[in-house]
Parts: structure tokens; C-alpha cells; sequence
């Protein structure tokens, strides 16, 4: 028995068992980088849509400031009539 483990001998289904948990291993860090990926996707996106947003948001309250300002003088002309 004691000649069993020399020469660094790993019985094969030892071997095979390790190398499932190193693909496994392998697999959770790729999953794990993926996800971090789609995550980062995400954000980006919604820093996209949220500054879309605010631009459509200034975009009225210029447009609604031209309207008033317009509103204004018609008032003004018709005051002064």
C-alpha cells in the first residue's frame, strides 16, 4: 500500500473529480463576469435614457418659455390698444 501513492499518483477518479470542481470553478467566474457585464450594460443604459429624459425636459420648458414669452407680448399688445 505504501508504493500506492508514490511517484505524485492521483487515482483517476480523484483526478477526474478535481478537475469537474475547476471547471465548475471556471464556469461560477465566467457567469459571475457575465452577469457583472450585463450589469454594467444596464446602467449605461439607463444613465442613456435618464439623460434622454432631461433633454426632452428642457426641451419643453424651453418651448413652454417661448410660448409665455409669446403669450406675453400679445398680452402687452393688446393691453396697449
Amino acid at each position: 500500500m505504501s508504493n500506492y501513492w508514490s511517484n505524485n499518483y492521483v487515482r483517476p477518479d480523484v483526478l477526474s473529480f478535481c478537475s469537474l470542481i475547476t471547471v465548475a470553478e471556471e464556469e461560477k467566474e465566467e457567469e459571475e463576469q457575465e452577469q457583472e457585464q450585463r450589469a454594467q450594460k444596464e446602467r449605461q443604459e439607463q444613465d442613456e435614457e435618464e439623460q434622454e429624459d432631461k433633454r426632452e425636459q428642457e426641451e419643453v420648458k424651453e418651448q413652454q418659455g417661448e410660448e409665455q414669452g409669446e403669450k406675453q407680448e400679445k398680452d402687452e399688445e393688446e393691453q396697449e390698444d
